[in-house]
């Protein structure tokens, strides 16, 4: 929890709150978030939390943290928007989607995300000044070859046919 913590404070100081005192619970890191809040001009504040799963570790109480954050001081400004995801699929669906406290119905929107093509990320590659060989590309994204409709692996693929996007 410690590094979480730390990483939450180092977010806190990038973005303007230099003060930020050493934070030892999830409850001080969201009341220092509040006061990052409170002096930001911007018009809108938009909270991206990244790797919700790995934030929440057992007994940190971040997850609690967030509920009452939400719902007892953000969720009545208008201003707030909170963004949430993590590469834990089921840890999402669990604990966000499907959670029946202080979270539950507070899912406004759901954005779908496809697995990219290897053709997709190697343009994507390209675009960066980057020119990995196809053989890299599927080694750094994991590139499964995936039946675009039903989501099953295919394990009969041959290099040729991994290669042809």
């Amino acid at each position: 929890m410690k590094q979480q913590l730390a990483a939450f404070r180092a977010s806190l100081q990038e973005q303007e709150l230099a003060n930020c005192p050493p934070l030892g619970s999830w409850l001080e890191a969201f009341q220092e978030l509040k006061r990052l809040i409170n002096l930001s001009g911007a018009l809108r504040k938009v909270l991206f939390i990244d790797e919700l799963p790995w934030i929440d570790t057992p007994k940190s109480g971040f997850l609690s943290e967030l509920e009452g954050f939400w719902n007892q001081w953000a969720s009545a400004r208008k201003d707030i928007v909170l963004v949430v995801c993590g590469s834990a699929t089921s840890w999402i669906i669990n604990k966000v989607l499907r959670n029946r406290g202080g979270l539950h119905n507070r899912v406004t929107a759901q954005i779908p995300l496809e697995p990219f093509t290897l053709g997709e990320c190697e343009r994507y590659a390209v675009s960066r000044g980057m020119v990995p060989s196809r053989a890299e590309i599927v080694v750094t994204t994991y590139g499964i070859k995936r039946n675009r409709h039903s989501g099953i692996i295919q394990s009969q693929v041959t290099m040729d046919q991994l290669f042809a996007n």
